[in-house]
């Protein structure tokens, strides 16, 4: 059956992010709004398409029994879907990229996986996360609930890695 994981996260992406790691996002983008302030977004590489025949963000901890083959690459992988797919009738995920002078990810979805497969997956994001002018202090991306704990564990990013701080009392999950 297995154990669900709530995420809501926020962040920019640095400037020199590279075009393959967007393209795991880009999917995703939101176009900017009537009334909103203009910005000349620049152009997105194409979404990409999964390589792997069934793939999944907690794919070794699923039991497959090959490695992923993409684990030095993880933006190869398409994330789109894993980010904004419907597992829960009571949570409406979401995602989005948006331009606002920098790409801006944003997202609320869920992952089949505890808050500890959640920070592994993401973890490969750390170096492409702008801190803005709070380089020497971390950064609260955002949350992670696990739907047996009774507080969630706050993501955080410092010095280009991601990582999580449980709320819970020790041992408790």
């Amino acid at each position: 059956m297995g154990s669900y994981s709530t995420l809501v996260m926020a962040f920019r992406f640095r400037a020199d992010t590279p075009p393959a790691v967007l393209g795991a996002f880009s999917a995703l983008e939101r176009p900017i709004g009537a009334g909103a302030p203009w910005y000349p977004a620049p152009n997105l590489p194409s979404p990409n398409v999964e390589p792997v025949e069934e793939w999944e963000p907690d794919y070794e901890e699923a039991g497959w029994e090959e490695p992923d083959p993409l684990a030095d690459e993880p933006w190869r992988h398409e994330w789109a879907p894993h980010f904004g797919g419907l597992l829960d009738p009571d949570w409406s995920p979401s995602a989005s990229l948006e331009w606002r002078g920098a790409w801006h990810f944003e997202c609320r979805s869920m992952f089949k996986a505890s808050p500890d497969v959640v920070d592994r997956s993401l973890a490969w994001l750390g170096p492409y996360i702008d801190p803005g002018h709070q380089v020497n202090r971390p950064i609260l991306l955002g949350y992670v609930e696990y739907e047996y704990a009774a507080r969630p564990w706050l993501l955080w990013w410092s010095d280009g890695e991601v990582s999580l701080e449980n709320l819970n009392a020790d041992g408790e999950w």
